[in-house]
């Protein structure tokens, strides 16, 4: 069973209650104990209710925000009573919880009045034979059934029921009781849009989007002829752009264009670009620009096969070496006589300029990619990079591929060994990973025993 809300999503993993992103755990009751459980989830509350046994009424409250556990008792009724096989069948979006019993009863009962009686959903009729069995329909027919094995709810407040026919009969399937329940919090349609309240008529079109980014990608593309600012990247070559667009896109530049304004007022207006030094690559450079007119960034595929091998001394440069190379290469500042980096290597780099320039979109959208594209060739190079770099965004880079390496240790070392030779320069981060290791082969439990 799972809860689904904006706020928490959690797991029930036998009798214990698991709720992230707080990481709460609650120890329910003991195993031992368990005879027939089922689970319902009020996602819109959270809480977690447990029926332990199917023969009595216990019911148990879990609240996933402290874990608490209280006690409730259902009211017995001639159809719901000890020794009944009775179970939970979901929870409605009002928190009261579906019951059923094996065979002829569903009913529903509201924990925050436990003294009420459980109602009786009276919506169907029991059918003579297979041939009778149908759901219900709109017209308020009740659906008819053989007997009722499970229930739950759907998200239009409908109860499914599965009907399992007698020892004799073959006749197995789902029917849809419209019960008019509301439906589960975590599985209610979204609300429609507010109305909109500006009385400007708008007009536009997807095409009319993608023609404008198509339109500033050309601009990007012609800025070497008409940009008035000279970005200088590590290495030396020179990226031309618009100061407009810079400073309407990013605070960072329109301070640093209004500062040289400010110091070149009075001189001509054939004076020379306006210059600035930046500390990534020209690769960084164009991919930063690239979002600043377009708003995306697309970047090449990792290499692979013959083209991976020789890309493979790129592939594990740190942060360091990475930053030694572009100082290197700037003699041969466009000459050609460096392989462009790596893509992972340009991504890093792009979500460490996202935060230097204040562009928060850009360094989710980064770490996005990182999370989709993580695998055995790019782990620990990004893990040394973020390890190397400050910032919290190298750090939420370093935090992702720490864990992806620690539960991925033999895949890298039977497939890329040789980014491996990149922790020999870093033992406290050698010594990280060992107890992020250990922590997935032993469970947390078992450290926290042994400390």
């Amino acid at each position: 069973n799972q809860a689904h809300n904006p706020q928490s999503t959690g797991m029930i993993l036998g009798s214990c209650a698991w709720t992230w992103p707080t990481c709460v755990a609650a120890d329910v009751c003991e195993d031992d104990d368990l005879d027939g459980p089922s689970w319902a989830i009020d996602s819109r509350m959270g809480v977690a209710y447990l029926k332990p046994s199917s023969e009595d009424m216990l019911v148990l409250a879990v609240n996933l925000s402290t874990a608490t556990v209280t006690r409730l008792e259902i009211p017995m009724t001639g159809e719901f009573q000890d020794g009944e096989n009775s179970y939970l069948g979901g929870c409605t979006g009002d928190s009261r919880l579906l019951l059923y019993t094996l065979g002829t009863s569903l009913g529903l009962w509201s924990p925050g009045t436990p003294e009420e009686l459980p109602v009786l959903i009276d919506v169907f009729t029991l059918a003579q034979s297979p041939a009778d069995i149908s759901d219900g329909t709109a017209g308020n027919v009740p659906a008819t059934l053989r007997r009722v094995w499970e229930a739950a709810i759907d998200r239009h407040g409908n109860v499914l029921v599965f009907d399992y026919a007698s020892s004799g009969n073959q006749t197995y399937g789902v029917c849809v009781i419209r019960a008019g329940l509301v439906p589960p919090a975590h599985l209610a349609p979204p609300p429609p849009p507010p109305a909109p309240t500006d009385p400007a008529w708008g007009v536009g079109t997807p095409a009319c989007t993608a023609s404008l980014c198509a339109d500033m990608a050309a601009a990007l593309q012609g800025a070497g002829h008409s940009g008035d600012v000279a970005l200088v990247a590590a290495g030396g070559e020179v990226v031309r752009a618009h100061s407009a667009v810079l400073a309407a896109r990013s605070e960072w530049f329109a301070a640093a264009l209004g500062r040289w304004q400010g110091d070149a007022s009075g001189s001509s207006s054939a004076a020379a670009p306006i210059s600035i030094d930046l500390k990534w690559p020209a690769p960084v450079v164009r991919a930063l620009l690239r979002y600043l007119y377009c708003g995306q960034v697309q970047l090449a595929p990792e290499p692979t096969g013959a083209a991976a091998e020789a890309a493979a001394g790129a592939a594990g440069l740190s942060s360091q070496a990475a930053q030694e190379q572009q100082q290197g290469g700037k003699a041969g500042a466009g000459s050609g006589s460096h392989d462009p980096p790596p893509p992972h290597l340009v991504l890093a780099q792009l979500l460490e300029a996202a935060q230097y320039f204040g562009l928060p979109q850009l360094g989710a959208a980064c770490m996005a990619a990182v999370r989709a594209h993580m695998g055995p060739g790019n782990a620990l190079p990004w893990l040394v990079y973020g390890h190397e770099g400050g910032g919290e965004a190298l750090a939420r880079l370093k935090r992702a591929a720490l864990d992806y390496v620690a539960q991925h240790c033999s895949d890298i070392k039977r497939t890329h060994p040789e980014t491996l030779q990149l922790l020999s320069e870093h033992g406290s981060l050698a010594m990280e990973l060992m107890e992020a290791r250990e922590e997935v082969l032993t469970g947390p439990a078992a450290k926290k025993q042994r400390q």
